[in-house]
């Protein structure tokens, strides 16, 4: 049988993300009908990177890339189409094509190779990249759209036909497939285009990925909203509570971008008029050299854009308020003790604080004196709420420097040597950007919450990540664990395991940088009930202990 291998290289914000999760969701399937998605991860973006970043990363057998591109060889003439797909491609196709190359060739796959491109209009491609940055706390100034614009315009990267040139000058213009990502050139669906291109036959029954699984855009006023987080520099965990409680009316407004001013829209289009023009004539055959259809949108008289103010007005977000107070008012509250402290020389983002704190007053009541004294002691908001709430649980494993030693195990290569013990703190230097111990395993926690309060100083911004085991998963994966973004210095960090399944045995990761860790204490602590049925509670330990 003849093989194909259709590279798919994005681009992003073409509804890559879609796409790969409805292969992946149809990886046996699709297998079984003739195409081949090589590997087990839902895209093949870990591929890319070692390709880029390394030397020959293939001669590495743990590699992804050997073990992708030996599925590749070791399946040509088996099946009638395989698959790779990651818009990083794109974004690294300068430094990668001749390594890319150069691992085809050391592989020997010698079929044909078509490379699948999505290009969407740049006014649009440049609204979705801002609010993609917007929806990212802390990922760079939070400026207003148009001024975004002017600095993208300054790049050649939006330049389609300079880009898909590289890639036609390793593989051919013949072996390059264009499609314009607007609806107005979709015969049905993007994943009926995608299935055509790949010859999937039409009546081939195939799930479609729920909405939480692709970039999905937010309400224009929504996003201008997270702005103003942004500038007022909104804690990460916070932010991510307020992103999903925005997300909740997405499906009324998908894909409604107002930003672009008319004016704008037209700057963007002149830039790229021309080589647009030269993709649609050269890759798609088209005389007219039109390459989107829906230009007209962003120029009719009627065109309404968006006006960010530069100012904070509170009153003009009621309604994403009320959607955050709804979804759980301590996100609020949280805010405005955040606020409290919050300082900048910024005397935009100084006012907008006030103003915020202001109308919080007005729809929130809560002991914000109690509140500020307990933070003054260096635990988050957060924290300190659930610390409250478990106040009365059962403290199953306390650990501090008498006894770390005797509770704690398993520690990676990075700190295994590198543990002292003094003035009444527990010092972990690592050497690498990887360390970890775990905790002696505690009882009574089958078919009950768990609480571990952390008390520690991390040597840089890092990210603190626990992981806990099942009693149907006995490795550590990244679904059973809880990432949390921690600040250089004192931190108390409190993680709920909510997980009837949990079987005790917990991992800590401190920090993701190399440096020294000082562990003030450890305690873990359950609902578990202390005076209740204590047959049933030696059984769930047994039962924990063999697991």
């Amino acid at each position: 049988m003849d093989t194909t291998l259709y590279i798919h290289i994005g681009t992003p914000k073409t509804g890559t993300t879609a796409i790969q999760s409805f292969i992946h969701i149809n990886r046996d399937k699709l297998k079984e009908n003739g195409l081949l998605y090589p590997g087990e991860n839902e895209n093949h973006h870990l591929v890319v990177q070692e390709i880029s970043e390394a030397d020959k990363p293939f001669l590495d057998t743990n590699s992804e890339v050997y073990k992708v591109f030996t599925a590749i060889r070791a399946n040509c003439g088996i099946y009638k189409n395989i698959l790779l797909s990651s818009e990083v491609f794109f974004e690294k196709d300068k430094i990668l094509l001749p390594k890319l190359i150069e691992a085809l060739t050391y592989f020997k796959i010698n079929v044909p190779i078509k490379i699948i491109i999505f290009f969407r209009p740049q006014q649009e491609c440049y609204e979705s990249s801002y609010q993609q940055q917007i929806k990212t706390i802390g990922s760079f100034k939070p400026i207003r759209f148009n001024e975004f614009v002017k600095i993208k315009l300054e790049s050649v990267a939006n330049n389609y036909y300079n880009r898909i040139n590289r890639w036609s000058s390793f593989f051919g213009k013949e072996n390059i497939i264009v499609v314009p990502y607007e609806s107005k050139q979709f015969t049905n669906k993007i994943f009926t285009d995608f299935k055509q291109i790949l010859e999937i036959p039409d009546g081939l029954v195939l799930k479609e990925p729920s909405q939480s699984q692709s970039n999905i855009g937010l309400k224009t006023h929504a996003v201008e909203f997270l702005r103003w987080m942004n500038i007022l520099k909104i804690e990460d965990d916070d932010f991510q509570e307020i992103l999903l409680a925005l997300a909740i009316e997405i499906k009324k407004e998908v894909g409604n971008y107002k930003l672009l001013t008319s004016q704008i829209a037209k700057e963007i289009y002149k830039k790229f008029e021309k080589s647009n023009s030269m993709i649609a004539k050269e890759y798609l055959n088209r005389p007219d050299g039109i390459l989107f259809q829906n230009q007209e949108t962003f120029f009719s008289d009627d065109y309404q854009a968006y006006y960010q103010h530069d100012e904070f007005l509170p009153e003009s977000f009621q309604h994403e308020i009320a959607l955050i107070k709804k979804n759980n008012i301590e996100i609020l509250e949280s805010i405005d003790l955040h606020l409290h402290s919050y300082k900048s020389s910024d005397l935009v983002a100084m006012r907008a604080k006030q103003s915020f704190r202001n109308y919080l007053k007005k729809i929130i009541s809560f002991d914000r004196e109690k509140m500020l004294q307990n933070m003054r002691t260096g635990i988050r908001y957060r924290d300190m709420k659930l610390i409250l709430l478990t106040k009365k649980w059962n403290t199953q494993l306390k650990i501090n420097e008498q006894n770390f030693s005797e509770k704690t195990f398993d520690y990676s290569k990075s700190i295994q040597n590198n543990i002292t013990i003094e003035n009444g703190k527990i010092y972990l230097t690592s050497f690498g950007n990887d360390p970890y111990f775990s905790l002696e395993k505690t009882a009574g926690n089958y078919n009950t919450k768990t609480l571990l309060m952390f008390k520690f100083e991390a040597p840089s911004d890092t990210y603190l990540q626990v992981f806990f085991k099942t009693k149907d998963n006995m490795i550590y994966i990244e679904d059973n664990s809880v990432l949390r973004w921690v600040k250089k210095g004192l931190n108390t960090v409190c993680f709920m395991i909510d997980n009837k399944d949990f079987n005790g045995q917990v991992r800590i990761d401190p920090g993701m940088y190399a440096g020294c860790y000082v562990i003030h204490e450890i305690c873990v602590k359950s609902d578990a009930k202390k005076d209740g049925n204590r047959l049933s509670k030696l059984k769930c330990w047994i039962s924990g202990f063999l697991k």
